[in-house]
């Protein structure tokens, strides 16, 4: 079936009549038509290829193990235990170290006290997921390390206790632990406040199952976080006030806390296996950022935050999820199939909205208010879209909307004064001002008989 065009000039379209066919105009006449708006212009440009690879700046530090001195007999103390091996101390100099899960094909279980003390010369250590526990002091005095690679469990309290005999906890970390560190990998559940404040951290990765509340608070130079896959929650504040300018959730993460990305003032690019704190709950982007009620989430969200990527997975996109956000970028998945009511509502620096073709209905209000939206992809499968879904989008060009469109509802595209072609199915029903305050113009005309 041929498609109805709407030009600038005035048309004729055609309308079913019927009980549900749209309003007359004379039924229009009770809202206004809207006054024109001035979009003020973004001139601020981002390329994405500017952002610094987290693996790479991983890659980087983890470089300071390529001589590493793997630990033996020949340059270490061992004893014998009920568990396995015990390491008791380094007797190298090398100011690369890594310890081994197995020597000799034995285990090696635990850690003396004083292991590394006093090794002023070194500089990355890693060690083995094997340690059941690692003890307070380990690395007292070991005040040129810069890469460190540990196993992390809930009876370690915080940071700083490697770095301190005495009974350290987590606000001793920006006093303890060394400016020197630079990069962590860690192992395991970590418990919260456990790197809190550390201010030299640049890159960290995490292989475990959870991160706490405020693990990486306050760590204001950490830029690069990796995440890897089987994490499945992270806490609350858990990244706040960190340097991170773009970070991937792995698709395993099943719920972020409340302002896990609070004031990250640098965040770019987020990827997300969904929008807000669960894939049921608390369910808009504002949440992750710190705003308890939706109502406040553009006063949260990181105004620096240019892109959102979610992954695939993700079927249903929750109401208000993007309510409030400046982002200019949103990608999002082959397999999300409905838009919630104000999704994407105010979101002013929004650009573009490419809708996956599995997309089925866009709720009421979904782009309400997105003065700088220039172009949607409608997917063919479409087939509901709320009221008032692009309601002043203002700067909207064209709408080619689906055959199986039934009805474009009442003010769907209301004030959008750019909007110069609209497409659609010649027996699709047009509500009240549904075009009102765009260069479209028209009238209602019965279909011609057919025989």
């Amino acid at each position: 079936m041929k498609k109805t065009i709407i030009s600038i000039i005035t048309i004729i379209l055609a309308a079913v009549l019927a009980s549900g066919c749209a309003g007359t105009p004379q039924a229009d006449q009770t809202i206004p038509n809207p006054a024109a708006i001035d979009v003020p212009a973004d001139e601020e440009s981002f390329d994405p290829a500017s952002l610094a690879d987290p693996e790479n700046t991983l890659e980087y530090y983890l470089g300071a193990f390529d001589e590493t001195v793997v630990l033996s007999t020949e340059n270490a103390v061992f004893t014998e235990t009920e568990d396995g091996l015990r390491l008791e101390s380094y007797e190298g100099s090398l100011p690369s170290v890594t310890v081994p899960e197995k020597l000799e094909g034995k285990t090696v279980a635990s850690v003396g006290e004083n292991a590394f003390a006093g090794h002023t010369e070194l500089t990355s250590l890693s060690l083995p997921d094997s340690l059941r526990a690692i003890p307070a002091g380990i690395l007292a005095d070991c005040a040129a390390l810069c890469v460190l690679c540990l196993p992390i469990n809930e009876e370690q309290v915080c940071l700083a206790a490697l770095f301190d005999q005495g009974q350290a906890v987590y606000t001793d970390n920006p006093f303890r632990v060394p400016d020197s560190l630079k990069c962590v990998c860690a192992s395991g559940s970590i418990p919260e406040c456990f790197f809190w404040g550390c201010t030299g951290l640049v890159c960290a990765c995490v292989e475990g199952s959870e991160i706490g509340d405020y693990v990486f608070y306050g760590c204001g130079l950490l830029q690069s976080i990796i995440l890897r896959s089987g994490l499945t929650a992270i806490g609350s504040s858990a990244f706040y006030n960190t340097a991170i300018e773009t970070l991937t959730v792995p698709g395993t993460v099943e719920s972020i806390g409340l302002g896990a990305f609070g004031s990250c003032n640098a965040l770019r690019s987020l990827e997300l296996p969904f929008v807000g704190g669960s894939r049921e709950d608390n369910t808009y982007l504002g949440y992750v950022f710190g705003a308890e009620n939706y109502t406040w989430s553009g006063d949260f969200i990181s105004a620096s935050l240019w892109r959102v990527t979610l992954e695939e997975g993700c079927e249903s996109l929750g109401e208000w999820a993007f309510y409030g956000s400046r982002i200019r970028e949103v990608s999002l998945p082959q397999s999300l199939v409905s838009i919630g009511i104000r999704a994407f509502s105010d979101c002013e620096y929004l650009r573009s909205a490419e809708l996956p073709d599995a997309v089925r209905s866009i709720g009421r209000d979904a782009f309400f208010r997105c003065l700088r939206l220039r172009t949607v992809h409608f997917p063919e499968q479409l087939e509901r879209i709320g009221e008032q879904a692009f309601y002043r989008c203002a700067s909207l060009e064209s709408a080619a909307l689906p055959d199986g469109l039934g009805k474009i509802p009442d003010l769907c595209f209301y004030g959008c004064q750019s909007l110069a072609e609209v497409s659609f199915n010649p027996v699709c029903l047009i509500g009240v001002k549904a075009f009102a305050g765009t260069p479209v113009q028209y009238r209602f005309e019965p279909l011609p008989e057919t025989e």
